[in-house]
């Protein structure tokens, strides 16, 4: 039993808990004076609005028949955000928000968010609206890129975004992601010509088959371009082909980094 005892975790000094306590809800405050100021729309507004009477209400519904009239923050978020996604989605459900198309974009954000963690969904949802929103304004076949960008989730990140980044965890607490991070930004130029060669190329290819008729210059992704120049098809391919060669390399030297960062976070306990 005193061997239990001397192994035992001291216990939190009461001030350390009153800093916690009170740090959280003057964080949070901030945070919501703060929050008007960054998004000023009308719309943003109104948000933050029904937001905060659905924390006003879950507060009152907690003091009345929650925890003896003590106020629980984690009562107050979730019920605050349930009743206002509650709300907002029985006035916006009809037969377009619930037709095939819409149950196909949410899966889609569900999986590139991550569908093995809570809060996988929510980080795909906001980078699906996102993601569609900048490439509709960039690009004529936004629903190509976002295909493409699916399919490279599936192939290379079935974890989805918060699956990937959880599994750098332990390399964040052993102190190993330092050569990791080398590797990724070493791998990052190639892959970014790369990607700009596949672009490029759907931008010649669409200008040619979709908008066979009109101007062959083109502006995609804020680039005027001439579509029917060799000079663009000879770039296209160089950016193309060699990014796909080179980012294939420092891939493979990312790999072998990953994997003995990976090692030596096990050995030193870090498994998660």
């Amino acid at each position: 039993m005193s061997d239990l005892s001397n192994f035992a975790a001291p216990p939190r000094s009461v001030s350390s808990n009153k800093l916690r306590f009170f740090g959280s809800w003057i964080a949070s405050s901030i945070a919501l004076l703060a929050l008007p100021r960054i998004f000023s729309s009308g719309g943003s507004l109104t948000t933050f609005s029904l937001i905060g009477i659905s924390i006003i209400f879950s507060l009152s519904y907690n003091i009345l028949l929650g925890q003896t009239g003590m106020l629980s923050f984690g009562h107050a978020v979730y019920y605050g955000l349930g009743g206002f996604l509650a709300i907002h989605g029985m006035n916006l459900i009809a037969g377009s928000y619930l037709g095939a198309a819409q149950s196909l974009v949410v899966l889609m954000a569900t999986y590139i968010g991550g569908v093995g963690v809570f809060i996988g969904p929510i980080i795909g949802a906001i980078f699906v609206n996102y993601l569609s929103l900048a490439l509709s304004d960039l690009t004529t076949v936004w629903q190509l890129y976002f295909g493409l960008f699916f399919i490279a989730v599936v192939m290379f990140a079935p974890g989805g975004i918060v699956g990937l980044l959880m599994r750098h965890r332990p390399l964040v607490r052993a102190g190993t992601m330092v050569a990791v991070l080398r590797a990724y930004l070493l791998a990052l130029v190639p892959t970014s010509t790369m990607i700009a060669g596949v672009i490029l190329t759907i931008e010649i290819v669409v200008q040619h088959t979709v908008n066979a008729g009109e101007d062959p210059h083109t502006k995609a992704f804020g680039a005027h371009f001439n579509a029917a120049s060799p000079l663009i098809w000879l770039l296209a391919a160089t950016f193309l082909i060699g990014g796909f060669v080179a980012a294939r390399r420092t891939w493979r030297r990312a790999g072998k980094a990953w994997d003995e960062a990976f090692i030596a976070a096990r050995e030193r306990g870090f498994h998660a």
